[in-house]
């Protein structure tokens, strides 16, 4: 692969971004799969409760801490949705068609416009877009804040802010990033990688140590909720993954390059620790994409006809229940 990246003009860029999108949250994913999507059917009863209850319905404790852990500003764009008496799926599709646009328009700036359309369509950000919208939000915030540039520290922390109060992840994602982009700007190569690989660990180590503690002590209600975990045969491919990465590994995009071994790391010790761990491979997913392309020769192509092979097998593991 000798070239991953082609230098398109804004309007192309922009033209085929916006062609993505309508491609990605037109197609009938319910229909294809055979199953609806649970979060969304979620997100539309949710509307319709605060239809009927009102403000009273988000934060029932009326403090900060409970418009943190009821994730407040979430809640008041649906009741927006519901006393404006909008259409909750038309609401749904056009979030979904923003994020689909924020992440090609992201991607079609830093690689190649055919990898773009080999990896956007993968049942990871299918399932992320079209159906956890409050989490997707919230990581589409992240990438319009580095498109801001965290170098604008204030700018970067006011909308870390915001996502906090749309999606809690955003505690982790938006401080992991911040740490890489230091990391990245205090050391090159091999000692990048070593502090990377350290500071990812430890890091990881204390979140998957802490979460059930910090959760309690907050009494948010997701301390006693674990979740679905990824099986250990589907997570091999992203076990291996992350050795190969740290080697070959030597562009420029050092900070998407650690915020990927950082996710790669907490989701690996999620899974061997039985919890739930798919959020933190979907938001890195963009961001490898980027670091793979950073790989020159035929390390580079090797590494994304791997990526390739199990995201076939991945569409594969999508359609279980429609093939069971």
């Amino acid at each position: 692969m000798k070239s991953n990246k082609i230098n398109l003009s804004n309007g192309v860029t922009f033209i085929l971004a916006l062609l993505l999108s309508f491609v990605f949250t037109l197609l009938p994913w319910e229909e294809i799969r055979g199953v609806g999507f649970e979060d969304y059917r979620n997100y539309v009863e949710r509307i319709y409760e605060l239809g009927l209850y009102g403000e009273s319905y988000l934060n029932p404790s009326g403090t900060i801490l409970g418009a943190l852990t009821s994730e407040l500003l979430w809640g008041y764009f649906l009741l927006v949705i519901a006393q404006l008496g909008l259409d909750p799926d038309i609401f749904l599709w056009s979030l979904s068609f923003f994020m689909v646009f924020t992440v090609s328009l992201f991607l079609l700036k830093h690689i190649h416009p055919l990898l773009v359309l080999l990896f956007l369509f993968n049942p990871l950000l299918v399932d992320f877009f079209m159906s956890q919208h409050r989490n997707a939000l919230a990581f589409t915030l992240l990438l319009w804040a580095i498109i801001v540039g965290p170098r604008h520290t204030l700018m970067f922390l006011v909308i870390a802010i915001i996502s906090v109060f749309i999606h809690t992840s955003s505690i982790l994602i938006f401080p992991v990033y911040y740490l890489g982009w230091l990391l990245a700007k205090k050391y090159k190569g091999v000692n990048f990688k070593l502090y990377t690989s350290f500071l990812a660990f430890s890091f990881a180590i204390t979140v998957v140590a802490g979460k059930a503690l910090v959760l309690t002590y907050f009494g948010d209600r997701r301390a006693d909720i674990d979740g679905d975990a990824v099986s250990l045969l589907y997570s091999f491919f992203w076990f291996l993954l992350l050795p190969m990465l740290l080697f070959f590994y030597h562009g420029n995009k050092t900070a998407f390059f650690s915020f990927v071994v950082f996710n790669l790391v907490i989701f690996i010790l999620f899974t061997i620790v039985g919890d739930y761990s798919s959020r933190f491979l979907v938001i890195q997913y963009p961001f490898l994409l980027i670091a793979l392309a950073g790989i020159k020769g035929s390390a580079g192509f090797m590494l994304f006809s791997f990526l390739f092979i199990y995201q076939s097998v991945q569409w594969v593991y999508w359609f279980r229940v429609f093939i069971g």
